[in-house]
Protein backbone atom coordinates (compact mmCIF):
# COMPACT_ATOMS: atom_id res chain seq x y z
CA UNK A 1 0.00 0.00 0.00
CA UNK A 2 1.49 3.18 -1.03
CA UNK A 3 1.38 6.04 1.46
CA UNK A 4 0.24 10.00 0.36
CA UNK A 5 3.31 11.90 -0.65
CA UNK A 6 3.72 15.07 1.58
CA UNK A 7 3.84 17.72 -1.15
CA UNK A 8 5.68 20.39 0.61
CA UNK A 9 8.78 17.34 0.87
CA UNK A 10 8.56 16.59 -2.94
CA UNK A 11 8.57 20.31 -3.43
CA UNK A 12 11.99 20.50 -0.98
CA UNK A 13 13.56 17.10 -3.22
CA UNK A 14 12.36 19.11 -6.57
CA UNK A 15 14.44 22.00 -5.36
CA UNK A 16 17.13 19.87 -4.75
CA UNK A 17 16.90 17.38 -7.65
CA UNK A 18 15.37 19.17 -10.50
CA UNK A 19 17.15 21.87 -12.37
CA UNK A 20 14.10 22.92 -14.17
CA UNK A 21 12.10 23.18 -11.16
CA UNK A 22 14.78 24.96 -8.88
CA UNK A 23 15.82 27.64 -12.35
CA UNK A 24 11.80 28.26 -12.38
CA UNK A 25 11.87 29.02 -8.68
CA UNK A 26 14.50 31.52 -8.98
CA UNK A 27 12.98 33.07 -11.99
CA UNK A 28 9.70 33.48 -9.96
CA UNK A 29 11.77 34.75 -6.73
CA UNK A 30 13.42 37.41 -9.26
CA UNK A 31 10.16 38.65 -10.56
CA UNK A 32 8.93 38.93 -6.91
CA UNK A 33 11.89 40.99 -5.70
CA UNK A 34 11.67 43.25 -8.95
CA UNK A 35 7.57 43.76 -8.11
CA UNK A 36 8.55 44.42 -4.53
CA UNK A 37 11.54 47.41 -5.90
CA UNK A 38 8.44 48.36 -7.94
CA UNK A 39 5.68 48.69 -5.56
CA UNK A 40 7.88 51.22 -2.79
CA UNK A 41 7.80 53.71 -6.33
CA UNK A 42 5.66 56.48 -5.30
CA UNK A 43 4.60 57.44 -9.09
CA UNK A 44 5.79 54.98 -11.88
CA UNK A 45 6.65 55.72 -15.37
CA UNK A 46 4.45 54.23 -18.00
CA UNK A 47 7.28 51.65 -18.57
CA UNK A 48 7.55 50.81 -14.36
CA UNK A 49 3.83 50.05 -14.95
CA UNK A 50 4.25 47.92 -18.07
CA UNK A 51 7.09 46.60 -16.90
CA UNK A 52 4.98 45.58 -13.44
CA UNK A 53 2.13 43.97 -15.15
CA UNK A 54 4.51 41.76 -17.54
CA UNK A 55 5.91 40.91 -14.67
CA UNK A 56 3.07 39.76 -12.55
CA UNK A 57 2.32 37.80 -15.86
CA UNK A 58 5.94 35.68 -16.17
CA UNK A 59 5.49 35.45 -12.31
CA UNK A 60 2.57 33.07 -12.41
CA UNK A 61 3.35 31.48 -15.73
CA UNK A 62 6.41 30.45 -13.44
CA UNK A 63 4.17 29.59 -10.75
CA UNK A 64 1.83 27.64 -13.32
CA UNK A 65 5.02 25.73 -14.68
CA UNK A 66 6.20 24.62 -11.19
CA UNK A 67 2.71 23.13 -10.20
CA UNK A 68 2.59 21.54 -13.41
CA UNK A 69 5.86 19.47 -12.52
CA UNK A 70 4.75 19.28 -8.78
CA UNK A 71 1.23 17.86 -9.97
CA UNK A 72 3.15 15.13 -12.27
CA UNK A 73 5.36 14.04 -9.63
CA UNK A 74 2.49 13.87 -7.03
CA UNK A 75 0.78 11.21 -9.13
CA UNK A 76 3.71 9.27 -10.28
CA UNK A 77 4.44 9.19 -6.63
CA UNK A 78 0.97 7.83 -5.43
CA UNK A 79 0.10 5.58 -8.39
Amino acid sequence: MNTPVDAEALKAELIANNPEFRQLLEKHHLCDDRLNQISTIQYPTDQEQLEEHDLKKLKLKYKDDMQSILSRMLQTSTV
